[in-house]
């Protein structure tokens, strides 16, 4: 009977909403004070240090490097040296995006970024970098690049990959076709205006000197 009452007793459970972030909030103060770090990245020459946890929990690269590296050198901290292609610039604001959830982009290295994180497959960045590029094409309206446009469409491209990468590589050319073909448009109309507006000016002219 004890067991069974035990077995009926109503269980509660508390969820924190902020347990998960001021974690990483926490290993993210730990990873600019150096201590308690377990791994080194070398980017460009320069060494990082990182959590191994975090990295390989936000990046495809870093999963397969470090568990490639698990137990191979001992108890010897893993050394991680990141391709070519990943420049400083680029990886700074995705290893701080993968310890804080915020991604700092600027018009200076949001394609340096773009391309680290597809060199490095870093999840969860197209909410991010489509919300950046919206709100620059809403604050600089027409002032805005047409190139940061197709810019996030690779970027998409690269992140979801899979099944997906031919509909999504024919979606980018069919728009970049008619994205040239009204600009073409454009200038032929453009053309055509200007030499009906010139015809009709020589038109009034020759009118106003038979007057």
């Amino acid at each position: 009977d004890s067991a069974e009452s035990s077995a009926a007793a109503p269980l509660y459970v508390y969820e924190s909403k902020v347990h998960c972030a001021n974690v990483l909030l926490s290993m993210d103060e730990q990873r600019q004070r150096g201590i308690l770090c377990d791994v080194t990245v070398l980017v460009e020459g320069r060494e990082v240090r990182a959590h191994r946890a975090v990295l390989a929990a936000s990046s495809r690269y870093f999963l397969q490097a470090l568990l490639g590296n698990d137990g191979s050198a001992g108890d010897a901290e893993p050394i991680i040296t990141l391709p070519d292609k990943v420049t400083a610039k680029g990886f700074a604001p995705l290893l701080q995006f993968a310890y804080t959830a915020k991604l700092v982009l600027s018009r200076e290295n949001i394609h340096e970024v773009i391309l680290c994180a597809d060199a490095l497959g870093v999840h969860n960045l197209e909410d991010s970098c489509f919300r950046f590029l919206q709100a620059q094409l809403q604050n600089d309206g027409q002032h805005s690049s047409n190139g940061d446009f197709f810019l996030y469409l690779h970027f998409l491209s690269s992140v979801h990959g899979g099944s997906n990468s031919g509909t999504i590589h024919t979606f980018i050319y069919l728009v970049h076709f008619l994205y040239s073909l009204l600009f073409y448009a454009f200038i032929v109309l453009t053309l055509w205006s200007n030499s009906v507006q010139n015809g009709f000016m020589r038109g009034f002219m020759d009118q106003f000197y038979c007057l």
